[in-house]
Parts: structure tokens; sequence; C-alpha cells
């Protein structure tokens, strides 16, 4: 994933994430289920928190992470279908 994904998914804090259509690409084992749509939706605030705490409208690779283990959301989860349907919402709000 590049910064460019991390900023996207920094500015759009409204619950983008499918969770139906998301798999894991590394095996790890982590599959989605009903219950973990609150952990997406724990995600995005995390993340707007950061955002409004730090003044800006990125967040870093690490901090991202970090926000993914703590809501025990996979990073590596995340599609490129998915980039596309955040690019979409961007494109709505702005």
């Amino acid at each position: 994933m590049d910064d460019e994904l991390f900023n996207m998914m920094a500015a759009e804090a409204s619950g983008v994430f499918d969770s139906e259509r998301r798999k894991s690409s590394r095996g790890s084992g982590f599959h989605y289920s009903p219950s973990v749509d609150a952990h997406a939706h724990m995600l995005n605030m995390r993340i707007a928190n950061y955002l409004a705490v730090h003044g800006s409208d990125e967040i870093g690779k690490d901090e991202f992470f970090d926000a993914c283990v703590t809501c025990n959301v996979d990073p590596y989860s995340i599609t490129q279908a998915d980039i596309e349907e955040i690019r979409t919402k961007l494109k709505e709000l702005t």
C-alpha cells in the first residue's frame, strides 16, 4: 500500500469498509463477520480523531498500522476495490 492510500483512508472517515468483499491477502486467517463492521467503524473514528488532534489531513503508515491493530482490522485486507471506493467517496465529498 502506498502513501496515497493511507492519505485517502484518513481523509474518508465515514465507513467505506465493505466487509463482505474484503478478504485477507496474506492468508492470516482474518475473516470479517458482521461484528467486525464495528471494528472498521472504530478504525475510521480512531483515524479521524488522530487527524483532528494532529491538525493534519494525512496519516503515516506507522500510525495507520497501529490504528488497524488497535481496532482489530487487518491492514493487509484492503484491496484495490477499496481504494477505488474511497476515491469515489472523496470525490463526492469535495
